[in-house]
């Protein structure tokens, strides 16, 4: 088989595996904060599980960048899919026993295991596709992602319209059963698999700890960066708190409002269907002003923010949330792409490193803020609270966007042209890898 076919061939079978990953995922995802509060039953140790689970996967980014190298992308595929099972029976046996260790510890793999997954499919795409090809493959991962990921939910929720009475650790014992379809993909694989250099990731680890300092070193290095690149940056902090109220306070909104399970489940849905539009607005962010993007992206934001402090009507819910899922389209390509475009290009690496850490510190804040606020004055205060930090973003935007148009004309060329120049291949991937439906939904 020539290496054109083989390297097709890899990147089918990539496409399809992450293809029915998210349709399983799609049976579960409008449900996760809705299943964690019938174990803790507490919005502050809603937000704190969550939490939980991103510190461990905030802490994973900085090894698995190491580790990986010892692993063949396939074979740690294939050991991300074995620790999401490990997840879905730790999920069954914490709803069972309302154990909240074990919830823990299952939510403790599921970070390791997501970043793992994200990381594999980076390195699987950087590896098989050239200029070329990439817009029509990373097009098509995103198309089949997003199809199979919403005919899950919609699976989802019919199965729990007909079968109200299940309860919902059993969804993830049957989800559990479905994730185990996933290994048949591997049958032909495992002979390539080999065995892992245990002392080799021992040292990288030891390196991340000792020389590295776990982030520090990346982290200073944001003294050296304009303050247009360091906004961008910690922008993805904000997207991330953002998304924390489509992912667990909306749904249980709608549970104290009193809506079937059935239905918080369509809820939740049909607010996370606008992110489907995030690809496409890249290709809106390529050709205008980013940060004039990210304006009116915060600024469309405040209005349902705003109006979820003060309605309860569920059909309202869901437009207002959908609004919100919207935005977060508008502003991700945005927001990464004026990263792209302003990082010197022997920092690209660091940047995206940041892009992640910030991701995880804003699921951090966003969770147990938010969790902190609704537990104390309800969860349309929550909204409120994020309101408030969208409005600061907001004036710092303007701020930055007359600042930029301040400057000297030859400054602004050069700007021009750095958002104007084509993306790489690796730019395609790492935005590519931050538009997966994984995303928003786990």
């Amino acid at each position: 088989m020539s290496s054109k076919n083989t390297h097709k061939s890899l990147i089918d079978w990539a496409i399809f595996a992450t293809g029915v990953e998210v349709f399983i995922w799609g049976l579960v995802d409008p449900l996760y904060s809705v299943f964690i509060n019938s174990v803790v039953n507490d919005y502050f140790l809603v937000g704190l599980v969550f939490a939980f689970r991103s510190v461990v996967g905030l802490l994973a980014i900085f090894f698995l960048n190491r580790i990986l190298h010892h692993i063949p992308s396939i074979q740690a595929l294939f050991i991300s899919y074995v620790m999401v099972f490990i997840v879905f029976i730790g999920f069954f046996i914490s709803g069972i026993t309302h154990s909240i260790i074990v919830l823990l510890i299952a939510s403790c793999i599921n970070g390791v295991a997501f970043i793992l997954r994200k990381n594999v499919k980076q390195n699987i795409l950087m590896n098989e596709i050239t200029e070329d090809n990439a817009g029509a493959i990373l097009g098509r991962n995103v198309a089949t992602s997003y199809t199979f990921w919403a005919f899950g939910m919609i699976i989802g929720g019919f199965v729990l319209f007909l079968v109200e009475k299940i309860s919902l650790p059993h969804v993830y014992l049957i989800t559990a059963g479905l994730w185990m379809s996933l290994y048949f993909l591997f049958i032909d694989k495992i002979k390539t698999f080999e065995k892992i250099n245990i002392s080799g990731i021992w040292i990288d680890i030891k390196d991340v700890v000792v020389k590295d300092k776990i982030f520090m070193s990346t982290f200073n290095k944001m003294k050296t960066y304009s303050s247009e690149l360091n906004y961008s940056i910690i922008l993805v902090m904000f997207m991330e708190m953002t998304s924390r109220i489509s992912l667990l306070f909306v749904p249980l909104l709608a549970q104290e409002l009193g809506l079937p399970l059935f239905q918080i489940f369509l809820l939740s849905a049909f607010m996370l269907l606008p992110m489907v539009f995030t690809y496409g607005f890249s290709k809106i962010a390529d050709k205008y002003s980013k940060l004039t993007l990210i304006v009116y992206g915060i600024a469309l934001s405040l209005l349902p923010l705003i109006f979820l402090t003060t309605t309860s009507q569920p059909i309202e819910i869901a437009i207002a949330s959908s609004v919100i899922s919207l935005c977060l389209a508008l502003l991700q390509p945005s927001v990464l792409g004026l990263a792209g475009s302003l990082a010197p290009e022997s920092e690209k690496n660091s940047v995206v490193q940041l892009e992640l850490f910030f991701q995880c510190i804003g699921a951090i804040v966003g969770s147990v803020g938010l969790g902190t606020i609704a537990d104390i004055y309800g969860i349309q205060i929550a909204f409120l609270f994020i309101a408030v930090i969208a409005v600061m973003f907001l004036l710092i935007a303007i701020y930055l966007h007359f600042h930029i148009e301040g400057k000297p004309a030859h400054e602004m060329l050069k700007i021009k042209e750095k958002q104007n120049m084509p993306k790489t291949v690796f730019r395609k991937v790492i935005e590519h890898i931050h538009f997966d439906v994984n995303r928003h939904t786990q």
